[in-house]
């Protein structure tokens, strides 16, 4: 029931999204659009936030029919084109199961991203006070969720996420990642509002409690080099960091902070291991052919560890923790060319400084080491991430000039 009410009211901004772009940016970044609450947003491969943008497409085909209205061609069309003919072509190889219809998530994860490059201008109208506004809001509820969940106020069925109750990740995560690894130079180009002190602390908070080391350390690197690229600025840092190292220790026993400092060779290569063995697994069976073309839609990696985590959890997925080696069994040597469209596609959007532009895009392709992006619900925080850092540049320099 909660499903469809959020999804009735996706799609009811989708079809004016015109006049509520906010408010939909709102409800997207402060529900729990988290995998532990995936029962009251996700259904049959679809998240409620898709009919947002089924409705908009739908309302940019009406437009293109009736008022003229131009499609702007960018790197994503020949993507969704190999994904869809893949989604055609293996009708007659493969059962049309769930796994089937879940692997269209690749197809839904290119289109969404299309459909906001067509619609940037809705978006760019949105005042710099409220971009920050929204980060605040965004970082806070991540911050609630993990507390409801450490008070035993949220329970969860499946033992992976009562275990982990210390940590909270969602599409938000994403949006307060770019917002505070971009923090520095975003105050340099004179992207200052009431609360953007606040938003960079609550935006790092957000960061810490997901309890992702992936997104930890390359949030603290990425913003560690815009950061001290002013040398004014390292002196502040060595002032702050020795504090920060002395309160790590006394809090050595809280389980976020051992998890983070947990690092070693031997635990990143154990990680590595237990990630990509199932891939390893479904190598073992190709034929020569699919080494070139993959094994199409439907193909399904058995996940041993998830029979631990609950009776009712299905031990076989669509995706392994990793974009690369997930998309290249689905697609063979043709995945490359959908992972590059995708990062020119993030390129174009963040053109506006070619610096920034190719930090992200390396930011990007770490995450896709550990991350399957297209499956993930939280993977469009990462569109919308962008898309707020645009926005928030033209309006502090009010003009288009450096946006590409």
């Amino acid at each position: 029931m909660v499903y469809f009410l959020i999804s009735a009211v996706f799609l009811y901004l989708g079809i004016n999204y015109k006049k509520n772009p906010y408010f939909f940016l709102f409800i997207l970044g402060c529900l729990p659009f988290s995998n532990s609450f995936a029962t009251f947003f996700y259904k049959n491969g679809l998240y409620a936030y898709d009919f947002y943008f089924f409705a908009v497409s739908a309302c940019l085909v009406i437009d293109f029919v009736f008022y003229g209205f131009r499609f702007k061609h960018n790197y994503l069309l020949l993507p969704m084109l190999i994904v869809t003919m893949y989604s055609i072509f293996s009708i007659v190889s493969v059962d049309l199961n769930k796994y089937y219809l879940r692997d269209f998530r690749v197809l839904i994860f290119i289109f969404e991203f299309y459909i906001v490059l067509q619609i940037l201008k809705v978006f760019e109208n949105i005042s710099l006070n409220k971009w920050i506004l929204l980060i605040v809001c965004y970082s806070l509820t991540n911050v609630v969720y993990v507390v409801f969940s450490i008070f035993g106020i949220v329970a969860h069925e499946d033992l992976y996420y009562s275990n982990n109750g210390f940590r909270y990740f969602d599409l938000s995560t994403y949006c307060a990642s770019i917002f505070f690894m971009l923090s520095p130079i975003l105050g340099e180009w004179r992207v200052k509002g009431r609360y953007f002190n606040i938003a960079v602390l609550l935006a790092f908070s957000s960061v810490l409690v997901s309890g992702s080391r992936t997104q930890v350390l390359l949030s603290l690197a990425v913003f560690s080099f815009f950061y001290f690229s002013n040398i004014k600025r390292v002196v502040l840092g060595v002032l702050l960091f020795i504090p920060l190292v002395f309160l790590m220790i006394g809090f050595s026993d809280f389980e976020l902070v051992s998890r983070l400092s947990n690092i070693s060779f031997d635990v990143i290569n154990e990680h590595l291991y237990i990630r990509f063995s199932p891939f390893f697994d479904i190598i073992d069976s190709f034929h020569w052919y699919n080494y070139l073309i993959g094994q199409g839609f439907g193909t399904t990696f058995f996940i041993p560890w998830f029979e631990y985590r609950s009776d009712y959890l299905d031990p076989y997925n669509n995706f392994i923790d990793t974009t690369f080696l997930t998309l290249y069994v689905k697609f063979g040597l043709l995945s490359l060319v959908i992972i590059v469209s995708y990062l020119l596609a993030i390129k174009k959007i963040i053109a506006f400084d070619q610096k920034v532009s190719w930090v992200m895009l390396i930011y990007i392709i770490c995450l896709m080491l550990v991350f399957a992006l297209p499956y993930q619900a939280s993977s469009i925080g990462l569109i919308i991430g962008f898309l707020m850092i645009r926005c928030m540049v033209f309006k502090s320099h009010n003009s288009y000039s450096k946006l590409g």
